[in-house]
Formats: structure tokens, sequence, C-alpha cells
């Protein structure tokens, strides 16, 4: 990925993000204290890492499905579902289809809201490696739907 392109996506994460991580921190940059502790890998009655759901998503994407990552907690938020989304057709500023988002982070009410059916279970775990950027720039959480977040994910990366 373009560092246009990650630098858009960084910018997205902060425009989009309602609620926000680092409302309580500085940017990883120039941090005068620590991100809001994260309780990481905690149980959820509906939520487990593995689990590739459908979701309620935009017209063109029909079959695009999420993964669960990992379930995390933080005191202010509450639970937190990290998941990938593949199946997209996103475009990108060259006009490139981007398929997939390998990390987004949901409030567990913004996933309530966005599933709409199980489809696998026990599945491998995709790459943290955005879940660890994620952690490491203090990032913020979704609390609209996935398919409201694509939206604006893909406007903020094709913006002027």
């Amino acid at each position: 990925m373009s560092n246009v392109i990650l630098r858009k996506a960084k910018a997205f994460a902060t425009i989009v993000t309602i609620t926000v991580l680092a409302a309580e921190c500085m940017p990883a940059s120039s941090q005068k204290k620590p991100c809001p502790a994260l309780v990481t890998n905690i149980q959820d009655h509906k939520f487990q890492p593995g689990q590739v759901w459908a979701y309620e998503g935009r017209a063109n994407e029909a079959a695009s499905t999420l993964t669960i990552l990992r379930i995390d907690s933080n005191e202010k938020i509450g639970t937190i579902v990290q998941v990938r989304i593949d199946g997209l057709k996103a475009h990108n500023p060259r006009g490139e289809i981007v398929p997939s988002v390998e990390h987004m982070p949901f409030t567990h009410d913004a996933m309530l809201l966005s599933v709409t059916r199980l489809l696998k279970s026990n599945q491998p775990i995709p790459t943290l490696e955005g879940l660890d950027r994620w952690q490491a720039d203090c990032g913020g959480i979704y609390s609209i739907s996935v398919r409201d977040a694509i939206d604006v994910m893909e406007k903020t990366l094709n913006a002027p």
C-alpha cells in the first residue's frame, strides 16, 4: 500500500471514529501519556476469534464477509470487536479495487447492528499486523455500522 493511501487511511480512522480511545492520549509520535489500557482476548457471548460473519453490506458487496480477529475490552468503551473485512469492491485513488481491509475495530453494539449470520467458526486468524499498528497508534473504535465505515473509508481514500 502506498504512503499516500496509508496516510489517508490513518486520517480516515481519525475522521470516522465516533468513540475514540485516542481522546485520552496524544498520537504515538507526540504521546504524553500511554493509551488507555486494553484487556485483550476476552470472552464474549456472541463473537469469538475465527468466526466468519455475513453482514449488512453495501449493494455491490453482498458476498463480503468479516472475520473476528480478537475481542478486547476497555473500561470506558466496553467490548471492542477487532475484524478483518474481505470481499470488498472499494476503489482507491488509482481506480484499483481494494478487496479487503486487514483491521477495523468496532464497538460490540456496532457489530450487533451489522452482522446477519454466522457462516463459519474456528477459522485461522488472518494477520494481526493492522491490529498491532492500531494499538501502537492509540487508534479509535468505530461505533457506526460496518457498511457505513466502509463507505467513509472509500470516500476518505479518494478525497482530493
